[in-house]
């Protein structure tokens, strides 16, 4: 509640505004035709449900921000190309009163098949959730900023169903002054990949890493706060 620790009253905000630009998918890297177990409606962790289920992810690359989900097939894998600190859009064409979209994001891949962990080795931190839609287009965007790079959507309808994915880019304004070139494309690339990784720890404050937190420990500012100035 207002005035109790550590909110006692409130102030005039010292620091920029964050972005909000608009990020759009890449595309997708494969996609599971599994058939899912009964009873998963009444389960409320998703990672679990995606586990239980035992999906089969096979390759298929395809562009674009877009998915069409037909009969049969069940979990679609999208990759937005880079890390990504922000709030998750959906945009929904064609659903049906009730229909369920669950999700579930990460940052890493084992071959085409996304790192959840598993029911008996399980990620401490993991961030998913359900969309219960209306008949038509619905869209929807999380309220709260996450780090991740893939999102797997999971939709066990009978109707073809139509998922666009963007996501609300959430980082501090800086203006990248600093500059590196070199003859070797390597080095060019991980300059480019410190960069991307000192901005997607940017936020209101400096994190350690956008995917399980949104707390500014004073070891993580004290390296990052250099490689800023």
């Amino acid at each position: 509640s207002h005035g109790c620790m550590p909110w006692h009253s409130f102030e005039e905000r010292n620091i920029p505004l964050q972005t909000k630009d608009i990020v759009q998918a890449a595309g997708r890297v494969s996609l599971s035709r599994h058939t899912p177990k009964d009873g998963w409606e009444k389960i409320e962790n998703v990672a679990k449900i995606l586990d239980r289920d035992e999906p089969e992810w096979v390759a298929a690359p395809a562009a674009g921000s877009s998915v069409q989900f037909e009969p049969g097939l069940t979990a679609q894998l999208i990759d937005f190309g880079k890390e990504v600190v922000g709030q998750p859009i959906f945009d929904i064409e064609n659903a049906q009163d009730g229909d369920m979209l669950d999700y579930l994001v990460c940052e890493s891949l084992t071959g085409d098949k996304p790192d959840f962990g598993s029911s008996s080795n399980p990620f401490a931190t993991l961030f998913g959730g359900r969309l219960i839609l209306k008949n038509g287009k619905n869209h929807h965007e999380l309220t709260l900023p996450w780090g991740f790079r893939y999102i797997a959507v999971i939709y066990r309808g009978r109707n073809p169903l139509k998922v666009s994915l963007s996501a609300r880019q959430i980082w501090y304004p800086l203006d990248v002054t600093g500059s590196f070139q070199s003859s070797d494309q390597v080095l060019n690339d991980i300059w480019k990949m410190c960069v991307h990784t000192q901005r997607s720890c940017m936020v209101d404050a400096y994190t350690d890493c956008p995917w399980r937190e949104s707390a500014q420990w004073w070891g993580d500012a004290l390296v990052q706060a250099q490689n800023t100035f």
